[in-house]
Parts: structure tokens; sequence; C-alpha cells
């Protein structure tokens, strides 16, 4: 099967991760997939110095919140541009898109070209940045989401409470499915014997939590520290 790939992301940290592992996976099943973005086709690894000087980091950090917002809805023409461009090209068989905010070029180029389309939703975002961050247009925020998930034939989503703020949205539970985040068991082997490194760093019979990443606000640490301190208070 050919598989277009579209995100807008700057495909780097956890999302370029996401997403790579996601093409590669397909690819390896035997398909063949083309990504469609601003930033090309091939995710990376950046420094914060890269990331500084990016030119697509430069703008996000300079353009107003109001603005900001309203250029997210202003990309689905460059997108739909990008897309139908891919399309001609590279005759697809099947769109999948990650979801971002205000996002619906993807929805629009398969619906035009009559082809079947993924939606892989990873945060409700319109919920998410108002949280988290200043939402300039909330209504405008949720009512764009509500009509997204509602229009995009299946969509994916990371986990199960994931799905019920999905499904509240008045999208059918059989039009969902539920994919996990997961690892590489190529890369991350939970066979392989610790024993030699827990004694070199006198970790031996110790329960040891690690973390590979960026700790955002709504990962909430403050509440794994909390349920840490509570299991070492019963132990």
């Amino acid at each position: 099967m050919r598989i277009l790939y579209h995100h807008r992301t700057l495909g780097d940290g956890a999302e370029g991760i996401h997403i790579q592992s996601i093409v590669n996976g397909l690819q390896q099943l035997g398909h063949t997939v083309k990504v469609v973005s601003l930033v090309g086709e091939k995710t990376q690894f950046r420094k914060a110095q890269d990331a500084k000087e990016s030119k697509w980091d430069l703008i996000k950090n300079k353009i107003p919140g109001p603005i900001y917002e309203l250029a997210e809805i202003a990309y689905n023409v460059k997108g739909k541009r990008m897309l139908q461009k891919a399309i001609e090209e590279f005759k697809p068989d099947l769109i999948y898109d990650r979801y971002a905010h205000f996002s619906f070029a993807a929805l629009w180029a398969a619906k035009k070209n009559r082809l079947p389309l993924i939606l892989e939703v990873n945060s409700p975002y319109s919920i998410q940045k108002r949280l988290w961050e200043k939402v300039y247009f909330p209504k405008l925020s949720e009512y764009g989401e509500r009509k997204i998930f509602n229009a995009a034939p299946h969509i994916i989503v990371v986990s199960s409470p994931l799905k019920k703020i999905v499904i509240d949205y008045g999208v059918p539970s059989e039009r969902i499915t539920v994919l996990p985040n997961g690892t590489d068991p190529e890369r991350f082997n939970p066979n392989i014997d610790d024993h030699t490194l827990r004694e070199k760093l006198g970790l031996t019979g110790k329960i040891v939590l690690g973390f590979v990443g960026i700790l955002r606000r709504w990962h909430n640490i403050d509440k794994l520290i909390e349920v840490l301190e509570e299991l070492n208070y019963h132990s």
C-alpha cells in the first residue's frame, strides 16, 4: 500500500521520534510511505542551540499568541497545496494524518481525492491548551476540533481516556482505535542483564525509576513524587 503521511510539526524531539517510528513500522510491514510536512521528509534530533536557530522556531517564538492561532488556521492553505501536489505525484492509497490544532488540510485532501484517511490523535488540543496555555479563540478551537474529529473516517488514539474524550465529541466508538505508545524492543530490550550496572552504581536491590525525554507541566511530575513517597512510607 502507498501511504501519504502528513504532519504539522517541527519533526524533532518526542514528536519526531514518534513520527519516524510510525513511518518505520509501516515500511517494515511492506508499505511505501511518503511524508508531507513543512519541514520536509526527514525527522531529526536537534541540539538546544540548533532549535534556537531554527527558522520555524524563531517564527513561532516571535509571533504574538492571537496571530499564531490565526497562522495555524492559515496553514491549511499551504497544507492543501502540498498534499494535493503529493497526491498527484505519489498516487497514495491512504492518507495518514497526525492531528494538529486547527489542521484540516488532510481531511480536505482525502475528501477531494476520494481517499481513505486515518487521523492520529495524541491530544485534544482545544482542551490541553485551555488547561496549560493561553487560548485566544477557545470557542473556535473547540468547534474546529469537534468538526475535525467527526469528519475523520477513522481515528487512532494513544489511550483509553483519550478515546473517551473523542467519544464525548460525538464520534462513534467503532470509529476509534486505541494504539498505546510503546518502545522499540530492538533498541530497549527488557531482558538484558543489568546486574553488573546495578552493582557499579550501587543500586542492587533497589527499585529504579528512569525517564528519558522532556517533562512538561501536564505530565504532573508532582503527582509521581507524591505516589513514590507514599509507596516508600508503606514499604
